[in-house]
């Protein structure tokens, strides 16, 4: 994808944008679900006159700000670990790991809908394509609310590079432009999802520190599409 001199800048670069994220996660954005937690604890602990129905809600508050906070915590531990692995991309088979994944998320999917399931498997970590694809499902899973998900999968390997598209609903009759990660998730107005978007922006980082190419399309929820490139091992 890129020469040996070019790529070696552009995974620093890629790197130090890693670390900035996660420096901006546990600075700022776990602060919110932890000062919620702080402040109802609070009113718990001196205010003795609190109602019943009250104490209700303040604990839910709690939970749902202790869940949030340990997700986050979670996908920052995933990623690390990715991040500091270099072990060699021993291969995966991609729909394995589709129904897997549907089966850890318990996630409302037709699949395969509109291709063939692919049998052939891919030169990728593993572990790093089911951390990305956990994101992007989880995202339109949350957008879609009750409805059910169309998914697809596809690979094709040409050129020195191996790219596998997961599709969710109808797929454009021309060729998409991609976007970023943060231009994907723009918008998206759910209390369930900013972890989602975070873990999905974790996994853009990741792949583009390993030397691959990471790219979205479409609308969460709706007609969807992420697709992942590596280099394949000379």
């Amino acid at each position: 994808m890129n020469d040996s001199g070019e790529g070696k800048n552009r995974g620093r670069a890629d790197a130090t944008g890693f670390l900035e994220r996660v420096r901006r996660a546990l600075a700022h954005d776990l602060r919110t679900p932890l000062g919620t937690i702080a402040n109802y604890a609070a009113i718990l602990e001196y205010h003795g006159e609190t109602k019943p129905a009250d104490v209700r809600v303040f604990a839910g508050r709690i939970r749902q700000s202790a869940v949030r906070a340990a997700v986050m915590l979670q996908h920052i531990t995933d990623a690390i670990g990715l991040a500091e692995r270099r072990t060699p991309d021993l291969g995966v088979d991609p729909s394995g790991l589709v129904r897997a994944l549907l089966t850890e998320m318990s996630v409302h999917v037709r699949f395969p809908v509109r291709g063939e399931e692919p049998h052939e498997r891919v030169p990728f970590d593993p572990d790093l394509l089911a951390f990305a694809w956990r994101a992007f499902l989880a995202v339109n899973a949350e957008s879609a609310g009750d409805s059910s998900l169309d998914v697809d999968i596809e690979v094709e390997p040409s050129n020195g590079v191996t790219t596998v598209d997961m599709w969710i609903g109808a797929r454009p009759n021309a060729s998409p432009e991609r976007a970023g990660s943060s231009a994907y998730t723009e918008g998206i107005e759910s209390p369930a999802q900013p972890e989602s978007c975070f873990a999905l922006g974790l996994a853009e980082d990741l792949i583009r520190i390993r030397g691959g190419e990471m790219g979205l399309w479409g609308r969460p929820g709706k007609a969807s599409n992420l697709r992942i490139a590596f280099p394949r091992p000379s």
